[in-house]
């Protein structure tokens, strides 16, 4: 009768399920084909401390609720959205939790007395505010008005230094043409030497041929 050797030979290739390895190393090699099988531990379900789902796990991280009732409804501690309003200081805008704003922005059409709702402006009101804004246009204008005297005076002041430059233009005009005769005579006589010179070389280059 055969073996269970030579019924199975790749028996001995595969790993022991019945047996268990405190490391790795201990198992010998012609068992590290496949792990060996570990045992999963079911945890208390009572214990709301352990409990792990599929809404809160993560692999690497694990998060607990405070208490069983937050757990049960779906959400963690508080609504990110309030955390960060109340580090802040400011008025939470999320869904769970929102808070009004009761502050009031515009004053100006609200009476003095305490409970009052807001009231139509009057003709009263309308005419305040037309004067206000008459005056903040006539201080513009008086601020352009002082402007353009200044563009003005800056403009005269241009005007006669350009009439200054002009005269003295003027003013120097009649010694310029003179300096351009003076000028245009000494270039005549230039050129009265330069055939004079001409000339005498002439004369020279004959005496010599001669």
């Amino acid at each position: 009768m055969a073996s269970a050797t030579h019924e199975d030979p790749g028996r001995a290739l595969r790993p022991d399920p019945t047996r268990e390895y405190d490391s790795p190393r201990q198992r010998p090699e012609t068992e590290t084909l496949d792990p060996p099988p570990t045992k999963v531990q079911r945890q208390d379900s009572t214990d709301w401390t352990k409990r792990r789902t599929h809404r809160f796990w993560r692999p690497g991280a694990f998060i607990k609720a405070k208490e069983p009732s937050v757990l049960e409804g779906g959400q963690i501690w508080k609504p990110l959205q309030e955390r960060t309003a109340q580090a802040r200081g400011g008025p939470v805008m999320g869904k769970i939790g929102r808070k009004k704003d009761t502050e009031v922005k515009d004053e100006s059409n609200v009476s003095a007395l305490p409970g009052s709702q807001a009231r139509d402006p009057t003709l009263q009101d309308i005419l305040q505010a037309i004067t206000a804004s008459c005056e903040v246009l006539g201080g513009k204008i008086d601020a352009l008005a002082t402007d353009l005297t200044i563009l003005r005076d800056d403009h005269r002041r241009l005007g006669e230094k350009v009439a200054m430059a002009e005269k003295q233009i003027e003013e120097i005009l009649p010694s310029v043409s003179k300096a351009a005769n003076a000028i245009c005579k000494m270039e005549k006589q230039i050129h009265d030497l330069e055939l004079g010179a001409e000339v005498a070389e002439n004369r020279r280059e004959q005496i010599i041929f001669a």
